[in-house]
């Protein structure tokens, strides 16, 4: 899947603001997993970004790249009390599908 950096970036702090939730099964596993193939893919970002004026910081946002990660669905995320400013940042990974 091919998404900015600045989406990436958002969906990375959206679950760390849910770190604390109790989350039970396969499902924690699946967004630790998430969570490392994010930080992974964002430490460049992190680097590029240091030092760069505004203009270069844009760019560096608004750059795509492949990240494969798995989509979430409604069923596991059901359970979780998110905002919807939380919904917003992961919609982009959300399966829409049957819906």
């Amino acid at each position: 899947m091919k998404l900015k950096n600045i989406q990436l970036i958002n969906i990375n702090n959206t679950l760390s603001e849910l770190v604390d939730l109790k989350i039970t099964g396969r499902f924690k596993f699946k967004l630790f997993k998430l969570k490392i193939t994010l930080e992974n893919a964002l430490d460049p970002v992190y680097l590029a970004i240091q030092g760069a004026n505004q203009l270069e910081t844009e760019e560096i946002l608004n750059e795509e790249q492949e990240v494969d990660i798995d989509l979430l669905t409604f069923e596991e995320l059901e359970p979780l009390e998110l905002s919807i400013k939380q919904l917003g940042a992961l919609e982009i990974i959300i399966d829409m599908e049957g819906v």
